[in-house]
């Protein structure tokens, strides 16, 4: 339960914030009844970090040191092009923080990206009829796109709508320009406008209507993201305070990159507010820890790929996804909702 003083946790180091973390989940978690993971976990905890001078000392990388940590904020959280950028990526994910934070979009963007992917094979109509056309689509569009995603969209916004964009892909491209919106650019820019507000806040990073469909591998931990400008004793002036709610976090080197983006995003608005970033709180709903995983043992690219269900396109192999049991599950709900009458 939020609140318990045996499950709030409070820290000014991400180094003290994680062992914390780990001895918590370690001494009062239990195994999951619902899977043959090895993790264990402990439900509604409170991490709070203080942020002083203390939190960007050398404890601030305790499992992945700082070149590390950058190369998952430039890949992950800081992502420059838009889903629908036609530039060929050297990694494909089925989603991304920085894709549901700076081009946030409702998946509009991943559904202009299926559309112009479609145009350029030539297709005119959406006529699927089995498993293989599906099949054979994905073959086409791997190295662009996650196979999940592409499910994802066609099961979505099925044929008739498709078909109609095919055609006319400015109303695809119209409907995107009214949903993507820069979060935490609108966060900042309301406190400038109010800085006393309680509303600073940005919607789920998990999209309603395109994540339901339950065709994506994997969708964001977070609920919400939260900013708020309060006054400071110590300080004598105003500072943040950005509270976040999250469905699961790891409390190891995963929990480590959660609180890079979670202060990366913090410093951010901060900088547009012109005042110190001072406190970070995370409401977990799930704190867990994998005993089995030896994360030092992988890279951070490694350990990225492998918790997001992403893969690098030139050594991906698209024929062990294709016959897996799992996929050929989605691949049967995608056509159903295909050949649905509508």
């Amino acid at each position: 339960m939020f609140g318990n003083s045996k499950t709030t946790l409070f820290a000014s180091t991400v180094s003290e914030l994680l062992q914390k973390s780990l001895n918590l989940v370690t001494k009062s978690g239990h195994t999951s009844s619902f899977t043959d993971s090895a993790s264990i976990n402990i439900h509604g905890v409170t991490l709070m970090l203080n942020i002083t001078d203390e939190t960007g000392d050398l404890s601030r990388y305790p499992y992945w040191d700082k070149s590390e940590e950058m190369w998952y904020l430039k890949n992950f959280v800081l992502s420059k092009n838009p889903p629908e950028s036609p530039t060929a990526p050297e990694y494909i994910f089925p989603y991304t923080y920085g894709w549901r934070s700076q081009h946030y979009d409702e998946g509009w963007g991943h559904v202009v990206q299926v559309v112009n992917l479609l145009r350029n094979l030539g297709y005119t109509e959406i006529n699927f009829l089995n498993n293989l056309d599906l099949i054979q689509l994905i073959k086409d569009t791997y190295t662009s796109i996650h196979p999940a995603v592409l499910l994802s969209v066609l099961a979505w916004q099925q044929r008739q709508v498709l078909q109609t964009f095919i055609a006319y892909p400015e109303f695809a491209h119209t409907i995107l320009s009214h949903h993507r919106k820069n979060i935490l650019k609108h966060v900042a820019e309301h406190l400038i406008e109010n800085p006393g507000s309680s509303f600073a806040m940005t919607p789920s990073l998990t999209y309603g209507s395109f994540d339901h469909i339950h065709l994506t591998s994997h969708a964001p931990s977070y609920q919400t993201f939260q900013a708020l400008v309060t006054h400071d004793i110590e300080y004598s002036g105003n500072v943040l305070e950005t509270i976040h709610h999250q469905k699961s976090m790891y409390a190891d080197g995963s929990g480590q990159l959660d609180l890079a983006h979670d202060l990366l995003w913090g410093k951010y608005i901060a900088n547009q507010l012109g005042i110190p970033h001072k406190k970070i709180t995370i409401f977990v709903n799930e704190l867990m820890y994998d005993g089995s995983v030896e994360e030092n043992d992988l890279s951070v690219e490694k350990a990225l790929l492998t918790s997001v269900n992403g893969y690098k396109p030139n050594d991906f192999d698209i024929e062990k996804l294709l016959t897996s049991e799992t996929f050929s599950k989605k691949l049967e709900i995608t056509l159903k909702s295909l050949l649905k009458q509508t």
